[in-house]
């Protein structure tokens, strides 16, 4: 669920990179590694991510998805991005993380507000995706975690075929050379190469991907609301089973990496509301073999709003009430270990009890804050046996079932 910000917004800084990136006839990406100019979020997510979203399109709960033609951008949504995260091995045994994600965003819409006359002209060059003349900001992050370092690096571009995209037979998402190059149209089998050297050091990773397991539509079939009035929501789909191979450059060598990596894929016009101030978001996976999607929206004086989705490979899933969400400790501001206490719907409603499922997750590095021109905090997270809410606050209740695990998966903190 990794996020974009309102252009607007932005210190001074950032629209000079994006004028240089937007308005330049040729040249490079604009690419940035930063630790000191980070954008601070004082006053929440929630007043840089809402705006006017006249003109564009809004998400609505009776569109269908539809593959392979959801795996390519829609431009005349005002904010999406492709999104992998992975906990990898190495041939040593060493754990670490690794992220990359390709953000687009509309910096006007391609239907003009009623008011506006329409310039028919402009809007075909605003759409192709050859024109020089564009409507669309593309901008990348990525990072490779290990328990003692983490290291993150960003790009930008404005949106040309010959700089960034997404889509094409076969499929591919890219900025300059940042690339998701899958076989065919569909998202697998692919590879991703991501290199980049700066002056906190060099990030560089070269990966095979597959999957078997069919596409998870999160929310209500895809459609992800994200207040408690249905007001706000995104189209949101998951693939959270992939196999990955290949090799990570680590210490000044390649080094063979294997292990599990998870896509999401998101769009919408307005993520947040204006009183929330940002997101807590996970993507863990269990020693059962199921993945658990979770994600809290914290809104000022007010209850979060919370969604749990819980997935197994061959394609079933099962919405979980979360029970609570409960940070037991901090680094830098961020609440880098939680003990979370969820509960599966469907059995409370059969039989007026339910099994409880109770994790404590914990930062594999708890310093894996990504400063760059946004700042948030992502990295990998390992999971234990976590507390029983009901042994705690209901001593002797033997209507309800404790059920814990361990495992490992990710964690992406905003807002903070």
């Amino acid at each position: 669920m990794a996020f974009c910000k309102k252009i607007k917004t932005l210190p001074l800084m950032l629209p000079i990179m994006l004028l240089l990136a937007l308005l330049s006839g040729c040249g490079e990406p604009v690419t940035t590694q930063t630790q000191n100019s980070q954008i601070q979020d004082s006053s929440g997510m929630g007043e840089l991510m809402s705006g006017d979203i006249t003109g564009f399109d809004k998400v609505k709960p009776t569109t269908a998805l539809s593959f392979p033609a959801d795996h390519g951008p829609h431009n005349n949504f005002r904010q999406e991005w492709w999104y992998l995260t992975a906990n990898l091995t190495t041939a040593s045994g060493e754990p670490l993380g690794l992220q990359w994600t390709q953000f687009r965003v509309a910096l006007k819409p391609l239907n003009p507000a009623p008011e506006q006359e329409p310039d028919p002209a402009l809007n075909q060059a605003a759409q192709s995706d050859n024109s020089w003349q564009s409507r669309q900001l593309w901008f990348a992050h990525a990072a490779v975690t290990r328990k003692n370092s983490h290291i993150a690096a960003e790009r930008w571009s404005r949106g040309h075929g010959a700089l960034a995209g997404a889509g094409g037979s076969p499929f591919a998402v890219y900025l300059s050379d940042w690339r998701w190059q899958s076989q065919t149209e569909a998202l697998f089998p692919a590879s991703l190469a991501v290199a980049h050297s700066g002056d906190k050091g060099t990030l560089a990773y070269r990966l095979n991907l597959s999957s078997s397991s069919p596409l998870q539509l999160q929310g209500d079939k895809g459609y992800s609301a994200k207040s408690a009035d249905a007001g706000l929501a995104s189209h949101y789909y998951s693939a959270p089973f992939i196999h990955i191979e290949g090799e990570v450059l680590l210490d000044g060598s390649w080094q063979q990496v294997r292990g599990q990596g998870w896509l999401d894929r998101e769009w919408s016009s307005a993520f947040l509301g204006l009183k929330q101030q940002g997101w807590d978001w996970f993507a863990l996976r269990l020693d059962d073999g199921s993945a658990l999607m979770l994600f809290a929206l914290r809104e000022q004086n007010a209850k979060s709003f919370t969604h749990a989705n819980r997935m197994w490979p061959d394609g079933r899933s099962q919405k979980l009430e979360v029970i609570s969400m409960s940070p037991s400790d901090y680094h830098q501001g961020y609440p880098v270990a939680w003990q979370l206490n969820l509960k599966d719907k469907s059995a409370g409603e059969n039989n007026g009890t339910g099994s409880e499922l109770n994790l404590k997750v914990e930062a594999l590095n708890p310093d894996a804050r990504m400063a760059l021109s946004m700042q948030y905090w992502e990295g990998p997270v390992r999971i234990s046996r976590g507390d029983s809410k009901s042994d705690s606050d209901n001593k002797g209740d033997i209507d309800s079932k404790s059920d814990s695990h361990i495992g490992e998966g990710y964690m992406e903190l905003t807002g903070y």
